[in-house]
């Protein structure tokens, strides 16, 4: 496996969440340790919401340190954060609620305002909670990212202007699916100190092996590139299905 990708297999789902979950609570330790504070961007979907809830979990809520966390998310869509289809709403209902700490700061997207102040509203938190890298980038610890079967990754769809932006966050419409995010840049999710994917199933088995062999490189997901780490991928049987790692991408 290249230096640049890291693959972290299991054969069963649960597996890969469990995985996921101790491989957090280090980063987590690791930054608390070298700079003060946790600062994570969560991704949406059933999957992501398993490892939310086993992270609430009394066997483990206790391993992270809540307190000095800072949670953001990677992509939202442009509804009520009280609508079932908001990430911030499955984390709440996931995560949020069952903490006997609660995070330092939550830093969801204020979509209950006009888009152009909740793009105000969200650079705003990101200077004051999150130190710039050596491009004025805010650089975040970790990156949760999931990937779509048409390669997308947070609200990054193929061919979306988003693709080429160089702000920090944007609004997109997203054509095939009739409605408007905000997301994360490539621009920003490139500059963290860990990005990782969490990727499990058959339907997913195709496109990983497309973004992984590097057969596609203009697909969202296979531009994530972080600038001074690691591209980390959590994976179980059904989507590996098969690929040997020597294929894989440098």
């Amino acid at each position: 496996m290249p230096d640049q990708v890291e693959l972290h297999y299991n054969p069963d789902p649960s597996a890969v969440i469990d995985d996921l979950a101790q491989w957090l609570v280090e980063r987590a330790a690791e930054a608390v340790y070298q700079r003060g504070f946790f600062r994570w961007a969560l991704s949406g979907g059933s999957t992501p919401r398993q490892l939310y809830a086993l992270l609430a979990s009394e066997a483990w809520q206790d391993k992270m340190p809540w307190q000095k966390t800072a949670l953001f998310f990677g992509d939202e869509r442009d509804v009520p954060p009280t609508h079932a289809e908001s990430n911030y709403h499955m984390v709440d209902q996931a995560l949020l609620q069952c903490l006997h700490t609660p995070p330092w700061i939550v830093g969801r997207w204020r979509t209950e305002l006009d888009p152009a102040m909740a793009l105000c509203v969200m650079q705003d938190v990101l200077v004051q909670s999150v130190p710039l890298s050596a491009e004025f980038i805010p650089q975040l610890d970790v990156v949760l990212l999931g990937l779509g079967p048409e390669g997308h990754t947070a609200s990054i769809f193929p061919d979306s202007p988003v693709l080429r932006s160089t702000r920090w966050i944007e609004h997109v419409f997203v054509p095939d699916k009739n409605i408007w995010r905000y997301t994360f840049t490539l621009s920003t999710i490139n500059q963290a100190r860990h990005c990782a994917f969490l990727v499990t199933g058959a339907s997913k088995a195709e496109i990983v092996r497309s973004v992984l062999t590097g057969g596609a490189p203009r697909l969202p997901a296979s531009q994530v590139h972080p600038t001074d780490g690691q591209v980390h991928w959590f994976i179980d049987a059904a989507a590996y299905n098969g690929l040997n790692p020597s294929e894989a991408r440098p």
